[in-house]
């Protein structure tokens, strides 16, 4: 019986310190599918979320023209690209959105009504998919889509510098919360000052007027020749004031619309905004 002790113990051990290890091997999660989504160039997705139908809707940005997995051709640079799922991982539909420049989605969610809200950055003007022109350097885009993808509306949001949406959210009223980073002042959509370099901002949308309200009309001032390396003259109304805003939002020039040339001679090269202050709009100018 003494011999058999030790024997036991080591055995009993053994089978003790066995089922752990068994325990933990049935929690480690196994591979069910991978799959892979895209076209000839670059795509790079931004957030993904399980919705009603137990499938996935994935959004990110594209540059590839209709190839591939992308089944719509590019609007500009870059496009929102948002691909349906079922629930093994296989297709639906794809849908492509952008203006003629940059427009990046950093956020989506299924909606109540069964389609999807999109979230994003855009530096296009109104082009493409894309109604409303572009306020600065970057704006807020959202667009909002039916249950099989068809885009129902889009709205832009955005000050005189960038404003990029990084996340949004369906409210308990059916409306959406809009946030992400500014470094505008007072301008276009933001109606409070920049509290440093960049700051928090956020919007509260409604419901619906999103998809009938169209986009107040606002004058936009133009200058000439764009590009220049010296001076822009600048055309509208005689006597408009207006700003000339660097990439930081920050205010270089001030003057009102005459005969006198803009002098830009000592800034540094680069894009700026021309801004009437009676409007908030903004015209994009290139110094060389």
């Amino acid at each position: 019986m003494t011999k058999l002790l030790p024997s036991l113990l080591v055995a009993s051990g053994l089978l003790l310190t066995s089922l752990p290890h068994q325990a933990a091997a049935q929690l480690v999660p196994a591979r069910q599918w991978d799959k892979t989504f895209g076209g000839t160039s670059d795509e790079r997705l931004a957030d993904a979320q399980q919705t009603s139908d137990g499938g996935y809707i994935l959004g990110g940005h594209s540059t590839s023209n209709a190839s591939g997995d992308k089944t719509q051709p590019s609007q500009g640079s870059a496009d929102y690209w948002v691909v349906k799922l079922d629930a093994s991982g296989t297709k639906q539909w794809d849908r492509t959105f952008g203006g003629n420049n940059f427009d990046h989605p950093n956020a989506l969610q299924q909606t109540s009504d069964g389609g999807y809200i999109l979230g994003g950055h855009s530096t296009s003007n109104a082009s493409g998919d894309k109604t409303q022109p572009s306020q600065g350097g970057e704006d807020y885009w959202v667009v909002k889509l039916g249950a099989d993808g068809t885009k129902q509306w889009d709205r832009s949001f955005g000050g005189s510098g960038a404003d990029y949406a990084t996340t949004l959210q369906q409210t308990s009223d059916g409306g959406y919360l809009l946030g992400g980073i500014s470094n505008s002042g007072i301008s276009g959509d933001k109606a409070q000052p920049s509290q440093g370099g960049e700051d928090y901002w956020v919007l509260k949308l409604s419901a619906t007027p999103l998809a009938t309200t169209p986009a107040p009309s606002r004058l936009a001032l133009a200058a000439y020749p764009n590009p220049t390396t010296t001076a822009f003259i600048v055309h509208g109304p005689a006597g408009t004031p207006y700003q000339l805003l660097n990439q930081l939002g920050q205010i270089v020039r001030r003057g009102r619309v005459s005969s006198q040339r803009l002098d830009v001679q000592g800034l540094p090269a680069g894009l700026y905004l021309l801004r009437n202050e009676l409007t908030g709009s903004t015209s994009k100018l290139v110094k060389q």
